[in-house]
C-alpha cells in the first residue's frame, strides 16, 4: 500500500480545487486530516471546498472539528456560515449576533454584521 504524505495530500487537495475536482479535493483533505488531526488550516480547506460542492452537512461537522482544534472568533465564523449554508438559520443568526458584539476580531465583527443583514 503506498501511503501519501501530508505535503502530497495537500499539494493533491490543491491541484484537485484548482481543476475543479472538489470531490477529489475533499478526499485528499480529508485523508490529510486523519494523518494530522491538531492542523487548523486542513479543517479551513476542508470547510472551503465542500461548501462549494454542496456538502453542507460536512462543512458543518469539519467546524466543529476546527472550533475544538482551533477555538477562536475565525472558527466560529466558520461555523456560522456553514450552518447558513446547511439551512440552520437560528444558529448561524446566534452565531453571528454573538460574534458581531463581542468579538475582538474587527474583521469577524464586519462579516458577521454582513451576514445576521443577509439573514434578516
Amino acid at each position: 500500500m503506498n501511503k501519501r504524505t501530508l505535503k502530497e495530500l495537500e499539494a493533491d487537495a490543491a491541484r484537485f480545487q484548482q481543476s475543479g475536482a472538489l470531490e477529489q479535493a475533499a478526499h485528499a483533505l480529508i485523508e490529510a486530516i486523519d494523518l494530522a488531526p491538531s492542523e487548523a488550516r486542513l479543517y479551513e480547506q476542508l470547510i472551503q471546498v465542500t461548501l462549494l460542492m454542496g456538502s453542507t452537512q460536512t462543512a458543518v461537522d469539519a467546524s466543529k472539528e476546527l472550533a475544538r482544534v482551533r477555538p477562536g472568533p475565525q472558527a466560529e465564523w466558520l461555523q456560522a456560515v456553514a450552518a447558513m449554508a446547511h439551512g440552520n438559520t437560528a444558529d448561524a443568526k446566534a452565531r453571528a449576533t454573538e460574534l458581531a458584539t463581542r468579538s475582538t476580531d474587527a474583521t469577524v465583527r464586519a462579516q458577521a454584521k454582513a451576514l445576521l443583514a443577509q439573514l434578516k
